[in-house]
Formats: C-alpha cells, sequence, structure tokens
C-alpha cells in the first residue's frame, strides 16, 4: 500500500539500503494509530538507521507529530539515529 492507492493516509516501513523507511501519505491523524504502532515495533525489530518521508503528507495532527517525536526518542535511546 502507499500514496494513490485510494487511503486517506497512511504509514508504512520498508527497508531501503542499510536504513529503515518510514513512509507517511495523505492525511495522518489519530485514526492511523495502529499503523504507527505497527510501525514502531517494525522499526525497532530492524534497528536501523530510520528516514521518515513525510513527502506525500496532506495534513498531521498532534498524534502523528506525536508518532514522530516517539520514533526520535526511542531512537535516541536504542542508538538508531532518525
Amino acid at each position: 500500500t502507499g500514496p494513490g492507492d485510494g487511503e486517506v493516509g497512511g504509514i508504512d516501513v520498508r527497508e531501503d539500503g542499510e536504513r529503515t523507511l518510514v513512509r507517511m501519505w495523505g492525511e495522518v491523524d489519530a485514526a492511523l494509530r495502529d499503523q504507527a504502532s505497527l510501525a514502531m515495533v517494525q522499526c525497532l525489530q530492524r534497528a536501523r538507521p530510520v528516514t521518515v518521508d513525510a513527502g506525500a503528507l496532506t495534513f498531521i495532527d498532534s498524534s502523528g507529530l506525536a508518532f514522530v517525536l516517539q520514533l526520535h526518542k526511542v531512537g535516541q535511546d536504542d542508538g538508531m539515529p532518525l
């Protein structure tokens, strides 16, 4: 899944070389908490540097920002650069 697949918004995680890529697109809000939680777990399992691609965002609310901040905090604590 990804941008342009008919969803209003989303978060997904994939490997991109030596890093983990977190893609956020469309409207990222509280309705995507389950996707955000899954993305967090996937990032922690991979234990690689993380890049967040927010280029396709059209809207992000405080819960979406909280996800990015939490990802950054966990990355700092575990030595995974964001």
